[in-house]
């Protein structure tokens, strides 16, 4: 009688595991890391961004992960290719997304989205701008004023937690991520630093 009690209680959670899609690179019971997301990465850049060399060709191109969130949600890569002229900021988004469209259903797993380099510029000067001139509308009443805005394909939400802690969620392809304000900021310094050096 127990085995059967604990097979009934058991069999939803084993059902549920079975039903589980799995979308792009899913790794079940791993923590990410940012050296996994440059690792998925550098195929991501090769095969969307780069192209594919033909027979007995080869290309160079550099990358160097800048930071991944606390949470882990979000990580960010600079990469380089003088040889094809391409030069960007690639976004890793990781975690829980929303099928709206189909199912309806969450899933776990990992896109990645393309800026070149004067998109990502053009991002990161926009929200250090808010940051800059808005500091005493988000300070004012925490977790009551917001701010957002579009930028490409992504959303954009700004506002102040009660823990005084400022937080950056960004909403793409049915990701709902946070980028630290701490987090933020080191990959513009590391972005214009590795710009810089090229």
């Amino acid at each position: 009688m127990k085995k059967l009690l604990i097979f009934l209680i058991l069999l939803p959670l084993v059902a549920k595991s079975q039903d589980e899609k799995i979308k792009g690179e899913l790794r079940f019971g791993r923590k990410w890391s940012a050296e996994r997301e440059a690792y998925l990465g550098k195929k991501f850049i090769i095969e969307e961004i780069l192209g594919e060399e033909q027979l007995n060709y080869y290309s160079k191109f550099q990358i160097e992960p800048l930071l991944a969130s606390k949470t882990t949600e979000l990580s960010t890569i600079y990469y380089n290719s003088n040889e094809k002229n391409k030069e960007g900021l690639l976004f890793g988004f990781y975690g829980r997304f929303w099928e709206s469209e189909t199912s309806g259903e969450s899933f776990s797993g990992h896109s990645f989205k393309n800026l070149d380099t004067k998109q990502a510029l053009g991002l990161i000067y926009k929200i250090d701008g808010i940051l800059r001139n808005e500091a005493s509308y988000i300070d004012n009443y925490k977790d009551v004023n917001n701010i957002y805005f579009n930028y490409e394909d992504m959303l954009f939400l700004i506002y102040r937690k009660n823990d005084s802690i400022l937080k950056i969620r960004i909403f793409w392809n049915g990701y709902d991520v946070e980028w630290e304000y701490n987090s933020f900021y080191r990959t513009k310094k590391k972005f214009e630093k590795a710009l810089q050096k090229k």
